[in-house]
């Protein structure tokens, strides 16, 4: 457990297990009454803002129609809802700016970063995308970004990568802001930046689209990045909407979009095999592993017990759990605890877990301050597989001061 004290708040650290099979049914839920009357209010006002310049996710093409992996995306939560959205090419800079300053909009391509999630609300991701390095081929190839010391590495200003760098490399290497892709890679193509970090798919898109055939993938810059649907925080309802939408949508028919938009190309062997290593990393992370392992651990526990078969191991597995210095719970995803330790009731101010079990009904509404963090959360988790140190504000049993905590699952 993190405690620090932070003013009226506290911050602790919790450790969550969904569980996703309780339900029996799909997750995804019909729109509510108050969801379809917000709808039919308000539908004419919502605006989908696209990026002009972002193929093949999103562009405009020499006829001006919106194209691209999210023009598809859309099209198919306009078939779910059942209404067209009314659709504004933008630059990138001005899409973040309306999302911020409240705007009725909606991004069909954006990747959750910290600053961001102050004031966008994130649906689940529906691909994730692999972030590469871009050189001249003779830079060679298996590199990482601790190969750039005093160097120059170029990035799109105020995508997600751009954070990303500046928060780990500010100081090792140089970032060279640029305005878009093609404007970065070029520089790395004329020898005015030694590198670029760029996502897989723009990097095939405009090598090809640019005849750059001095350029190649050189390697990884070590993760991903989740395309997800944001709106402003002002707009929890049609936040609301858009999760649910997506979750309808089939498996196959998201598969046949990304399918169709992200054909990659010009991959060295090397970061071919690396990049099956990191979908692998993703898939079985320490949370997942832990989240497969004590739901099926309390499963069998609540079967076991009714016939007073529990082994030794599952003793010991009980123990370290009741005994942990943080607060773990497994919850289903409509908002009921089905385990708590007791840490995790002495951080909400419960004298034992069987009291919090009781006097929480809903998760979303009992526990949060804001019920849209929880419904958030869990479409991350059940998009993309784990969440890792989101900072919360929870409510206390007192009802006085909220605290502060670090949620991993």
């Amino acid at each position: 457990m993190q405690m620090a004290s932070n003013g009226k708040c506290i911050f602790f650290t919790l450790v969550a297990f969904f569980v996703f099979a309780l339900t029996g049914t799909s997750l995804a839920t019909p729109l509510t009454d108050a969801e379809k009357r917000w709808l039919e209010e308000h539908g004419d006002e919502i605006v989908l803002n696209f990026d002009r310049n972002f193929p093949p996710i999103e562009f405009v093409s020499k006829d001006g129609e919106y194209l691209g992996m999210a023009a598809d995306i859309v099209a198919l939560l306009e078939k779910q809802l059942g209404l067209p959205l009314r659709k504004r090419a933008n630059d990138w800079p001005r899409i973040l700016q309306q999302l911020e300053e409240g705007a009725p909009v909606i991004s069909a391509a954006v990747t959750r970063t910290e600053k961001r999630a102050k004031f966008v609300y994130f649906t689940g991701p529906y691909v994730e995308i692999p972030m590469v390095i871009v050189t001249k081929r003779e830079f060679g190839e298996n590199k990482t970004l601790e190969d750039f010391g005093q160097k120059k590495v170029a990035v799109v200003n105020d995508f997600a990568a751009e954070e990303a760098l500046r928060k780990k490399y500010e100081g090792i290497f140089e970032i060279v802001e640029v305005k878009g892709f093609k404007d970065g890679l070029r520089k790395v193509a004329f020898g005015e930046a030694d590198g670029m970090v760029i996502s897989l798919a723009a990097a095939s898109y405009y090598i090809e689209d640019e005849a750059l055939t001095n350029l190649h993938v050189a390697g990884n810059m070590g993760g991903s990045f989740s395309l997800c649907l944001g709106v402003s925080k002002n707009y929890p309802v049609l936040f609301s909407i858009l999760s649910k939408t997506l979750d309808n949508i089939p498996p196959e028919e998201l598969q046949a979009v990304t399918a169709k938009w992200l054909g990659f190309k010009y991959l060295p062997p090397k970061v071919e095999n690396t990049l099956h290593v990191l979908k692998l990393a993703l898939l079985f992370g320490l949370f997942a592993v832990g989240l497969a392992f004590l739901n099926g651990f309390w499963l069998k526990k609540k079967l076991r017990e009714r016939t007073g078969q529990l082994s030794q191991t599952e003793q010991k597995v009980e123990a370290l759990v009741e005994n942990a210095p943080v607060g773990i719970f497994s919850s289903t995803p409509d908002g009921r605890y089905l385990h708590i330790n007791q840490k995790m009731a002495d951080i909400f101010g419960y004298s034992s877990s069987e009291e919090m079990m009781e006097c929480v009904r809903d998760i979303h509404t009992d526990i949060y301050v804001d019920s849209h963090d929880r419904l958030e959360m869990v479409e991350e988790l059940k998009h993309a597989g784990s969440v890792a140190d989101r900072e919360l504000e929870v409510k206390h049993a007192d009802g006085g001061n909220a605290l502060d905590i670090s949620f991993h699952a």
